[in-house]
């Protein structure tokens, strides 16, 4: 097994110039870059009492080969262990060089893993829950070394689309003639109601306005959604929306704001992550109302992914979900993991009752009639809790 060194910090700001090199030439995700989870530990990581927890890992050399951001929080009587950020990553995952993942032999990882849990600074007294959701089974062409550790299961999927240059051709290949006809037809049914404009804002003011526009409209889908099952409105909770401000507004280089408006009023808009050669296409909504029926949201899609191709993307990722429309554009699917374990009697038993829930998630997932029961038995509940 090849030989390293770890450095463990407890603060984001002592790595910072570390971070931002390795992740030039490292394999990683745009939620693993160091804007996206210094933000959300200003805010959200704060708000919930979690301490960073970065592992740096040297080879021989002395090279920074290797970046675990974990977090670590108290539940009661134990602790905690998860990435950093898992809260709002679509994909988590170490930030690592391609010569680190390939350097592990057959069984060579979990042993460095169980090595490297031993050197956290843990609390002795107190039991571990350690909990790594959303890792992804490939990224960068490689397989994640995690996928090596026992204890875990599929739990999400995401979609991603290859595009190539240049839009029309790209469109026809996707899209039937029959379809791309209708979307036209939508699009002009939609101009009738008023001057159809898409947009991409870049100056503060216009970003601030788009970004409380696109919240407003995914809280008011949330409430609707809400009416036939239990779902989690995750910008009411702390530090969320002041978390997507401040990355917004700060970073233009990595969130990217799109606008479909009528009459200057935005009729759908997104949010966009832009890392490397990949686009990921994190939040979307569109208004409903009389409108609806033409299909916004079709619209904005089709204009967000012919930017995407003009800018040079070439890869557009549809992260998690198995929504239908994602299957007209998609032909990849990723696998999502989570990894479950236990430190102390009371840690292994409490992974153990969350493997059990998860699995029986995972078994409503394959179980539509039954899934859709559930979520209405949840809803009814909630509802009558107020």
């Amino acid at each position: 097994m090849p030989e390293y060194t770890l450095a463990i910090h407890r603060r984001i700001e002592d790595v910072e110039a570390k971070w931002r090199d390795l992740e030039e030439n490292a394999l990683s995700t745009p939620f693993q870059t160091y804007e996206w989870l210094s933000c959300w530990q200003r805010h959200v990581g704060a708000a919930r009492r979690s301490q960073p927890l970065i592992v740096l890992i040297f080879d021989r050399d002395g090279r920074l080969v290797a970046l675990l951001p974990f977090s670590l929080r108290g539940w009661g009587p134990v602790q905690i262990l998860s990435w950093l950020g898992a809260s709002l990553s679509d994909y988590n995952a170490p930030v690592m060089s391609r010569d680190f993942i390939l350097s592990f032999g057959p069984g060579e990882f979990e042993r460095f893993w169980r090595n490297l849990v031993l050197a956290l600074p843990l609390h002795p007294l107190r039991s571990t829950v350690i909990k790594l959701s959303r890792m992804p089974e490939r990224f960068g062409g490689v397989r994640n070394p995690f996928m090596d550790l026992p204890d875990f299961a599929c739990t999400e999927s995401a979609y991603h689309a290859t595009l190539q240059q240049p839009w029309d051709t790209f469109y026809e290949t996707r899209r039937s003639s029959a379809t791309r006809r209708k979307l036209g037809q939508q699009l002009r049914n939609l101009s009738r109601s008023g001057t159809i404009t898409y947009s991409e804002p870049v100056e503060c003011i216009t970003r601030r306005e788009t970004l409380d526009a696109l919240f407003n409209c995914k809280i008011s889908a949330l409430k609707r959604m809400s009416k036939r099952m239990r779902v989690t409105d995750i910008f009411s909770q702390p530090g969320v929306r002041s978390f997507f401000e401040e990355v917004t507004l700060k970073c233009n280089r990595l969130v990217h704001l799109a606008r479909l408006d009528i009459d200057k009023d935005m009729l759908a808009g997104s949010l966009g992550l832009q890392h490397g050669t990949t686009y990921t296409f994190l939040v979307c909504c569109y208004k409903d109302g009389a409108l609806s029926k033409y299909s916004p949201g079709r619209a904005h899609l089709n204009y967000v992914l012919k930017s995407a191709v003009d800018r040079g993307f070439t890869v557009f990722d549809f992260s998690i979900g198995d929504h239908p429309y994602k299957l007209d554009w998609c032909e990849e699917k990723t696998y999502l993991f989570e990894y479950l374990s236990g430190r102390g009697a009371l840690g292994r038993f409490i992974g153990f009752s969350w493997r059990v829930t998860l699995q029986t998630r995972m078994w409503l997932s394959t179980k539509p009639a039954a899934r859709q029961c559930y979520q209405m038995f949840r809803a009814l509940v909630s509802n009558l809790r107020g």
